[in-house]
Formats: structure tokens, C-alpha cells, sequence
């Protein structure tokens, strides 16, 4: 890591994104477009790669003070390859257990990727915020998963986790309670994860984003996958470049969105599967 992120620590936050009335305004188009905050039962798989078809969400990723956190760590050229909505209602059990998001991803080298996550309300020990691990406690390793998709409570599509013996998360884990309009930035193998919802009434909802260098590739599935440019230019051509939607829940923008959800259950899902037969 260079820039603007410490490489001991792996992450940097909470910083200004935008100020607390444009996430009122961001949070009332996230319930036009999913219903309430306090109901995440809705998303289903739209709550990935929403950019694709929600001009709002692009809004949210091309944000200048956002965008200069990312320039600072991955150089002036951006590509988003993946959003995704993180949202916990109120008194839920469900959790992000301890993690590195360069886990299945299959892009090289995982030290050009970042994930920004931006917080429309408030993220507190109560509610659910991130927590993050620095990255000297396993000297910014990939460190083994195992997979526990039974787990119902666990938001991780495949119930991934870093097993104890390899990593005494309670016991490093550092968390990062955010006000409406902060984000964090971590690194693509630092170990974060966030608890359940402990609050009566007040539900969480943020925004990842994963940053990458143009130079990043993808590693492993058969299908070519999209990605959006937001800052700079893209000199490699290593994933399709995904056009800006022209407005909400427009037909190519579905469309587009069927299309990024099918690759990454071939990419990512039954990759993996043959992986393990």
C-alpha cells in the first residue's frame, strides 16, 4: 500500500464522504428503490452491483472526497468492480463474520484492490460496525477459510470465516463506529467483519464499494466480467467497461445487471465447486 493507507494497519477511517443531509437524501433513494431500512428482506441479489442500474449508487462512488482516499492508496486510474448493499434491521442476528474479501475473488495482485464502505446511517458498536484487524497480526496474509453455509445468520454467501486457531479475532480486532456520511477504506486482505444489530430501533445500512487498478486481472472462472470507470482511464482492457445507467431501473441497466449476476454464479460459485471436486 501506498499513499494515504498505513501497510501495518490496512485500513484507514472513519473519513468525510459527505456531509449528514446527503446521506438523509442518499438513504430516502435506497428506500424508493428497496423499501425500509428497517426490512432488508427485499434485496435479495439486487443489493449487488446496484451501480449497474441506480444512478444515485454511481453517484456514491464517483464522490471527489471518496475518490481521493482511493487515489491516494491505488494511483489516479479506478475501475469499480463490485457494490453492495450492507444492511442489518433492527434486532437482527445477522453478521459479516471475520473475513478478507480477497478470499474468492481471484484478482491479482490483491494489493491493487480496496473496498470503501460508506455509512447512510449511523454504524455503532451497538448496531453493527465494521471491525478490522491490523494487518501486522498476520503479516498481510491470505489466511485459510472455512465455510459454514448453514449459518443463516452469516451475510457471507458462502458462511466463510477464518477459523480461531488461525486468527484470535476478538482478542485483535479494532472496531470503527461511523456517523451518516463516513466511509472507511481497508485493504483486500485485511480481516474485517461486523456483528449483529443490537438496537431496538435503529437499523444500519452502508454502501461497499471495491476499487481496483485497471491493471488488476481476474484469475479464475471462465466468463469475462464488467467493470466501471470512475476516475482516470483504463490502458489493459481486462474487463469490459460497464455503462453509466441513464436512469433508474432502466431496461440495459437490468439487463446488464442479469448478465454481471450470472457471471459471477459461474465465476465465483461453481468455480469454487469444481475447485473443491
Amino acid at each position: 500500500m501506498k499513499g494515504g493507507m498505513d501497510p501495518e494497519k490496512g485500513f484507514v477511517g472513519p473519513f468525510h464522504a459527505f456531509d449528514a443531509a446527503q446521506a438523509t437524501a442518499y438513504l430516502t433513494l435506497y428506500e424508493e428503490a428497496f423499501g425500509p431500512a428497517s426490512d432488508a428482506s427485499n434485496l435479495t441479489d439486487k443489493r449487488f452491483q446496484s451501480h449497474l442500474y441506480l444512478p444515485f449508487v454511481v453517484a456514491i462512488m464517483s464522490t471527489e472526497a471518496i475518490l481521493k482516499q482511493v487515489r491516494a492508496v491505488l494511483g489516479p486510474d479506478l475501475l469499480v468492480w463490485f457494490t453492495e448493499w450492507h444492511v442489518k434491521r433492527p434486532a437482527s442476528s445477522s453478521k459479516y463474520t471475520p473475513h478478507q474479501d480477497s478470499t474468492y475473488a481471484g484478482l491479482v495482485p490483491a494489493e491493487d484492490v480496496v473496498t470503501v464502505w460508506v455509512a447512510l446511517t449511523e454504524a455503532t458498536r451497538t448496531n453493527g460496525c465494521l471491525e478490522f484487524v491490523p494487518m501486522t497480526e498476520y503479516h498481510g496474509e491470505q489466511l485459510p477459510h472455512v465455510e459454514d453455509p448453514g449459518d443463516s445468520a452469516n451475510l457471507l454467501l458462502r458462511g466463510q470465516r477464518i477459523a480461531s486457531e488461525h486468527l484470535d479475532f476478538t482478542a485483535k480486532a479494532v472496531p470503527v463506529e461511523l456517523r451518516p456520511g463516513e466511509a472507511t477504506i481497508h485493504a483486500f486482505r485485511c480481516v474485517h467483519a461486523s456483528g449483529p444489530n443490537r438496537s431496538d430501533a435503529s437499523p444500519r445500512v452502508g454502501l461497499a464499494i471495491r476499487y481496483m487498478k485497471p491493471s488488476v486481472r481476474q484469475t479464475q472462472g471462465g466468463r469475462r466480467e464488467g467493470a466501471m470507470l470512475v476516475s482516470g482511464q483504463d490502458d489493459f482492457g481486462h474487463f469490459d467497461l460497464q455503462p453509466l445507467p441513464s436512469e433508474a431501473w432502466d431496461r440495459g441497466g437490468l439487463a446488464l445487471h442479469a448478465r454481471e449476476m450470472e457471471v459471477m454464479r459461474v465465476n465465483y460459485m461453481e468455480s469454487r465447486r469444481k475447485e473443491e471436486g
